[in-house]
This record gives C-alpha cells, structure tokens and sequence, in this order.
C-alpha cells in the first residue's frame, strides 16, 4: 500500500524532472491522491453505516437530527442542555441520534453512565476522549491555553505520557490539608467582594454572575499560583478585564466546538468568516495566550520551591521532573495552567450564581438557611451589626450548616455547571446489555441524568431537603445484577457533578470549599433579589445557555440588599473612592 512518504518522495522526483512528460506525471499523481481520498472516506462511510445499523438492531431509540446545515439544529442550539433533557424524558437513558453520517449515543441513565466511565479507566484502548475531525471538542481547549497549542488535563487522551504525569503530581495540591489551609484566602477573597457589592448598594442591579467569576478568578490564582489579580477589589478593573479576556476566549473554543468546519473557513481570506477572526477572535487570543503565557513566566522564574512552604499547583507543575525525570516542556505547563484557570473560574463561578438565584427564588428555602446562619451566629441583621466570623470548621465539617450545603448539592443538581461529557468508542465495546460500535461518540449527559424524572421524583423542584435524606445521591437498584444478586447490595450514583472514576474533576475539593464558604459568606451578609429587566424565572430560563458550562447568556442581574444597619453602607459608600459601580459590569456578546 503507498503511504504518505512514498508519495511525497515521488512527487519531489517529478518537481526536479524536466521531462516533457512531468505534467501528465503530475495528473496521474493528484488522481491517485484524489482515488485514495475517496477510498478512505468511502470506507468511513460504511462504517458509520453500519455502526447505525448496529445500533438500531439493538432496539435503541433514535432522536431526531434536524437539518444539519440549519442554525437551528438540535446539536448547535445554545441551550443543547435542555434539548438534551427533554429527549431523555422521551426516549429513556439511551438513544443515538446522526450529525450528517456521524452516530452519536446520549446516555443519562446512572448504570449505563457508571459503566462506560469504569470502562474508560480501565481500558482507555476501548473508550477514550475523542480528537480532531468530526468531533474536535477537545482539541479547541488546545488552541486557547497555548501557543503551538498543546493538550492539557481536560483535553489530552488518557494514553498521553503527560497526563498520568501531571494528574498525579498535582494531586497533593488538592489534598484534604492543603485545600483546608487555603480557607483564609478565600474567606477574604469573598469578604472583598462583599464590601464591593456593599459599594454597589441596592438600587440598581449587578451582574452578580460576573462578579462572581472575578471572586472564583481571584482564588485561581491566589490558591493556584500565588498571584493575586485583585478582581474583587475594583469589578472594572484591571484584574477583572483579565478575567472576561478568559471568558471570552472560552466563548470562541465553544464556537469551533459547535462548527467543526469554523476553522477550515477561517482560511478562505474573502470569506466573512474570515474578517471576524482576524477582527475579533485573534484579538481576543492575543490577549488570552499573552496573559496566561505571562503568568506561566512568572511561575517558571520562581522555580521549584520547597513544597511544604508553597503548596500551589504552580510549584507541584514545576516539580514534575522528579516524577517524569524531565522538566515539563514550557508549552504544556502554559497549557496546564491555562486549563486550571479556564475550568476552575467558569465552574464554580456559574455554580454560586445558580444557587444564589434559585434560594432567592424560594423563600422558604432562603427562610430555613437564614435561621440556620442566625443559630450559628453568623447572621448579619440590625441585632447583630458585626456577626460571628465565618470560620473553617462551618465549612469543611459536615455537621455544620447542613441545610446550606443541602441547599447548594441541589442547585448543582439542578444547575449541573459541566452538563456533558463525551467519549468515543475506539473499538466495539460492551456496556452492560448494549455493544456500542466502533467511531462512535458517547455523550455522557450529567444534566439530563440529574433533571429527569427516571432519575429524581420531582425533578424540576427545588427540594434542598431530599439530600438530608440517607443515600440520596444513590440510583434506583436493578434486581439480579449485583455479584451477590441482591439488589440491595448494588450502589451506583445518580449524582456526579464532578464526574467519577480516573478522569473526575481534580479540583473538586477547592470548588466545593469555595462555593460553599462564598454563598455562606453573601447570604449572611446580602439577601439577593431578581433584577426586574431579567424577566423573571421565564426570562431567566429563556436566557440559559450551554457554553461548556451552564450559565447565563450576557448577564444576570440582581439587587443585592445588605442585612445590617443603613448607617453602616451609608459609611463604606462615604469611604469608597466615589466612583460608582457600572450596574452591566459584565454585559458582553458570546457570539464571536
């Protein structure tokens, strides 16, 4: 068979001959280029072909498609979540559905999704992430965390010989003891943004989605790389710019993701397609990968210190030698780094806006937690102008504040932040009863697993109490399955906001720290309120979008109403510089 080699060598011979007969050499070379193009993706088709065959032998249901080619198509639709969502009530916790030839499986149910992410960990040479053409979801986190773009965490294969590397050397960064440590940081960076929202005062709304990114951009780099941007100490600052240049760039990978043929397009010149990316979208990259390249500057001058003196994830990267016996190249520690920004701000970000949101929009919730903060002293109110001091242990203890926490467990549900995972089967492989075929994508669907009612009785309810219940977050036994063959005996999770297995969120136990010390931290002090131009929940609602993660599409604004004595925002507003807040501190087009 002629390999690419050979054929560039014959074509190197030709270019150097000044035989008359180099032209029709010349054709007869293109032809056997353009025949063995054909070949290759005649063959794909036919095994696309029969891995639908395949999968509608085994009875499984198939979604509607829609036009491919329409704006609307179910796959490019901004709020792909709830199509996702409401397909599953229909159809059950596995179906497929066809991009032009390529098959997709969407699975939501807890067995089958427990399944092929065990399979993934033990035998990445049958399930791994999928790369490149037709389904480059992951190669666009590449292009926006370095320059060549590289993989990182979230987006390198699990045979990577980095990925091992880095995941276990940074592993001790988030350990139980470190994470504990870092408590004070993140008090004080949500303490900074209270008094800015102080500052800010009730009468006009706040983005509070954006200011919540500057609170989770600011703990990134305090915790993560000992950088402090002080986004939280001016929300139209320079720290906070240096966060929405992230999030824009986030909005360009989301792009590409939905229109694989984005980047193809880009290289026509006279295309329009064009013009916007050098317009706007290299501006944005710019900006990005400068950044980020020079945080990751900063962090390779500092070289390795001495761990148990600076235990961030910047120093554990720069003591990867010792595991790897070779320093990790600059390009992957920029992009290492650049993915721990990106992933960290986003979601926990989006999660403390979800919960704040949905308490302020059940009384009886906010009710119940406001009497739980006021028996644990740390209830502002004009009784009690200067509270108890948050402290570690009403955070890291579970006994502490339980219906806080039971609170936020069910906004995550409700508001799973990374909705979708995706894999691809690299060979036929068995999940459970069904065999999934050979170049098939599987969309591991988190939101729709967490918001259907197979799953959750009263699903589309805020109920924070079902978590205070004993094995809340255990799915529905299937009888004659367990290796005992008692039902009781089989426990799978219907709750994975931060997935499970070799490729869950490493940094859940910073998230989950930092969410619950910042929501705690605002309600003792704020009561929130739905700014009127919102709409209401229908508006909110309609405003949803799926970006990677589940957030708002330009803003969502809220009153934000301090619990303490009016003299007292009377003076912080006095003693600030004078310079208002904009309310739209965050209003911004994701469309580029």
């Amino acid at each position: 068979m002629i390999d690419e080699s050979d054929l560039a060598e014959v074509w190197v011979r030709l270019s150097r001959s000044h035989d008359s007969s180099f032209t029709t050499a010349a054709f007869v070379l293109a032809a056997l280029l353009i025949s063995i193009a054909v070949i290759k993706v005649y063959e794909q088709l036919q095994c696309y072909e029969s891995a639908h065959k395949a999968l509608a032998a085994q009875n499984i249901s198939r979604a509607p498609s829609g036009n491919p080619f329409a704006a609307d198509a179910p796959w490019k639709r901004e709020d792909l979540h709830r199509v996702g969502q409401n397909d599953c009530e229909k159809l059950g916790g596995i179906f497929y559905f066809r991009i032009l030839w390529f098959n997709c499986v969407q699975i939501s149910d807890p067995w089958l999704l427990h399944e092929v992410l065990a399979v993934a960990g033990r035998r990445p040479d049958l399930i791994d992430k999928p790369r490149g053409f037709p389904l480059p979801v992951y190669d666009c986190f590449d292009r926006g965390t370095s320059y060549p773009p590289q993989p990182c965490l979230i987006s390198a294969k699990s045979a990577d010989p980095w990925h091992k590397v880095v995941r276990r050397g940074v592993s001790p960064a988030f350990s139980p003891e470190n994470i504990r440590n870092s408590f004070d940081a993140i008090l004080e960076i949500a303490e900074r943004l209270g008094d800015r929202l102080l500052e800010h005062g009730p009468d006009q709304g706040i983005d509070i989605d954006g200011a919540l990114q500057c609170e989770s951009f600011d703990v990134i780099g305090r915790i993560g790389f000992n950088h402090d941007f002080r986004a939280t100490e001016d929300l139209s600052g320079p720290g906070a710019a240096n966060c929405r240049t992230i999030k824009e760039g986030c909005a360009i990978g989301v792009n590409d993701m939905r229109n694989p043929v984005r980047p193809l397009l880009r290289s026509v010149p006279f295309l329009p397609e064009a013009w916007t990316h050098r317009r706007k979208v290299a501006r944005v990259q710019r900006q990005l990968l400068g950044m980020l390249h020079s945080l990751a500057r900063e962090v390779c001058s500092r070289g390795a210190r001495d761990l148990a003196q600076d235990a961030s994830i910047g120093n554990h990267l720069m003591h990867l030698h010792r595991q790897a016996r070779a320093p990790l190249p600059f390009t992957r520690m920029w992009s290492e780094l650049s993915i721990f920004f990106m992933a960290g701000m986003e979601t926990t970000a989006h999660a403390i806006t979800w919960a704040l949101y949905l308490i302020s929009q059940h009384p009886e919730v906010e009710s119940r937690i406001l009497e739980e903060l006021d028996g644990a002293g740390l209830l502002m109110s004009a009784q009690r102008p200067s509270p108890r001091k948050l402290a570690r242990d009403d955070v890291a203890c579970p006994q502490q504040l339980p219906y806080l926490k039971a609170a936020l467990k069910e906004a995550q549900r409700m508001y799973s932040v990374a909705p979708l995972v995706v894999r691809k089967a690299l060979q036929d492989v068995r999940i459970r009863q069904y065999t999934i075929p050979r170049g098939t994508a599987m969309i591991l669907h988190l939101f729709a697993m967490h918001n259907t009612s197979a799953n959750f009785e009263r699903h589309a309810e805020f109920l924070p109490e079902r978590w205070l219940e004993a094995d809340a977050e255990t799915a529905r036994p299937i009888p004659g399955t367990s290796s005992t063959g008692k039902a009781a005996d089989q426990k799978v999770k219907r709750f994975l906001p931060f997935l499970s297995g070799s490729r869950s969120c490493i940094g859940m136990s910073l998230a989950q720290l930092n969410y619950t010390t910042a929501v705690a931290s605002l309600l003792s002090r704020f009561s929130f309120r739905l700014a009127e131009d919102m709409g209401g929940p229908t508006g909110v609602r309609a405003k949803e979008v799926y970006f990677v993660t589940i957030q708002p599409k330009e803003k969502l604004n809220m009153h934000v109403q301090s619990r303490g004595p009016a003299p007292q925002q009377e003076e912080l507003h006095e003693a600030s510089k004078g310079e208002p807040l904009t309310p739209q501190l965050w209003g911004r087009s994701l469309s580029l």
